[in-house]
């Protein structure tokens, strides 16, 4: 039996791919990095996960993260990384903090790769926000912005620190240190999260590779979660159209909570936590302080209520 099925990790890889799919009618899915209107391009690729999805995942955990702060008296300054997830978080938080009563006094866009974050920092600074909204890949640029705001004053002590989960995943705050402490985020998940599913699956994870599982992990976790359930569903028909059907509605649960594929937009239904960066005994960790459940791509959601 011949499976054509394919499984992506970096969305610059699915845009390049996805016309390939759509004229072979063949099926694929974005287990990681993609952003608004990827999966409309084709004919069948589905969402297993997201880092920025459904859809636009950096749209659904910024807005939802807008929606949490309070903003009616908070001016609030955005700093994104110039790619086209940054410009996905960056309309979702200021759409959502405007509409909530917010007053946004500055935007502005890095270049992709950007080791010194100083002169971005200081114009940010010089606006006086009470509160800084920031998105940068993980990696290398989370410690480097935060190192910048910390040596010219701005940190959680005494300006509200706000972003994707990537600025505080376990490698970045190892790096950032004491630099992080209060940082807020709006994100999907964290190792630390208190599930059964999550602890065994961070139990099993630890002892095949001697480290912690990040959202990398659970995004491979999930589209190969997806590929078998749809294969087994289909009694191991693998066609593009038998394997999106049977995709659509599946709900599973997954380390970072429960899953389902939204049977109308193919777009990944799933629950956002918003997080403080706190010292646990001698480590620096991500404390959920609330969650949101079944939450949906915005912009699709945006759509139907104007169709309406």
């Amino acid at each position: 039996m011949n499976w054509h099925i394919s499984l992506f990790r970096l969305w610059r890889i699915g845009w390049e791919v996805v016309p390939t799919l759509k004229k072979v009618l063949l099926h694929g899915v974005v287990p990681i990095d993609h952003e608004d209107g990827l999966q409309d391009c084709g004919r069948f690729p589905d969402e297993a996960n997201l880092r920025v999805a459904p859809r636009c995942e950096a749209r659904s955990t910024t807005e939802v993260l807008a929606t949490d702060i309070h903003p009616a008296d908070e001016p609030d300054r955005a700093v994104n990384d110039r790619n086209l997830s940054g410009h996905d978080a960056e309309e979702g938080i200021l759409r959502t903090f405007k509409e909530a009563g917010g007053e946004v006094v500055g935007s502005v866009r890095l270049p992709l790769v950007n080791p010194d974050f100083s002169a971005f920092v200081q114009r940010a600074k010089d606006l006086n926000p009470d509160g800084i909204f920031v998105f940068v890949p993980g990696g290398a640029q989370p410690p480097a912005l935060a190192k910048a705001m910390w040596e010219r004053g701005l940190n959680p002590k005494n300006i509200k620190l706000m972003g994707q989960g990537e600025i505080a995943d376990e490698t970045a705050l190892r790096n950032m240190g004491e630099a992080a402490l209060g940082i807020i985020t709006g994100f999907h998940y964290d190792f630390n999260h208190t599930s059964q599913k999550n602890k065994d699956f961070v139990k099993a994870y630890f002892e095949d590779y001697k480290r912690n599982p990040n959202f990398f992990a659970t995004h491979g976790y999930d589209g190969m979660h997806l590929i078998y359930e749809t294969l087994k569903k289909t009694g191991g028909k693998a066609d593009g159209e038998s394997l999106v059907n049977a995709a659509k509605g599946m709900s599973w649960e997954s380390p970072r909570g429960p899953m389902t594929i939204d049977p109308e937009t193919r777009d990944v239904i799933q629950t956002v936590y918003i997080r403080r960066v706190e010292r646990v005994g001698n480590e620096l960790v991500n404390v959920e302080l609330e969650r949101f459940e079944n939450v949906k791509d915005p912009v699709k959601e945006r759509m139907k209520k104007e169709k309406k």
